[in-house]
C-alpha cells in the first residue's frame, strides 16, 4: 500500500472516525496515523455531529448502526448543512442491505464498505482514492 504523503503545502489531511466499537476504531485510527493522517473520534452520533458543528474534516469515516443517533441521522445533518454537505463520507458498516447502501449513497456518501470484506489496509486505500477525486 501506497503510504500517504503530505502535499508541499504540508496539509495534514483529517479523517473523522465514527465508531462504537473501541478495538475496530482504534486500529483503523492506528492505520490512518501510520499512514499521516490526524483522526479525530465520535464514538456515537451525537458526538459526530457536535465536531461537525465545530470542525470540517476532509473526510468522515462512518458507521451505521451507532448509539444516540445512527449513521443516517449523522448524513442526513450534514446534508442540511451546505458547507458539511460537502465533506466525503464512506461509510463502513456490519449491515449488508442493499437499502441501506441505497439510502446512504443517496444521503451523500462516496462510497460504502462493509466491514468484513475490508482490511485496514483497504480502508485506508479507500480513503486515499475518494480524497484523491475530491480534492486533487
Amino acid at each position: 500500500m501506497a503510504e500517504f504523503q503530505p502535499s508541499e503545502k504540508g496539509i495534514k489531511f483529517s479523517v473523522l472516525v465514527v465508531e462504537d466499537d473501541p478495538f475496530l476504531g482504534d486500529l483503523i485510527v492506528r492505520k490512518l496515523v501510520k499512514n499521516g493522517f490526524e483522526t479525530p473520534r465520535a464514538g456515537d452520533g451525537e458526538e459526530a455531529i457536535e465536531y461537525l458543528k465545530h470542525n470540517t474534516p476532509h473526510l468522515v469515516l462512518l458507521d451505521i448502526r451507532l448509539p444516540k443517533k445512527d449513521g443516517f441521522e449523522v448524513l442526513e445533518w450534514m446534508q442540511s448543512d451546505p458547507m458539511k454537505a460537502k465533506i466525503p463520507v464512506i461509510i463502513l458498516s456490519n449491515i449488508n442491505q442493499s437499502e441501506d447502501t441505497e439510502r446512504a449513497m443517496k444521503l451523500g456518501a462516496k462510497d460504502y464498505l462493509v466491514k468484513v470484506n475490508y482490511t485496514p489496509d483497504d480502508v485506508v486505500e479507500r480513503i486515499l482514492r475518494v480524497l484523491h477525486g475530491t480534492y486533487f
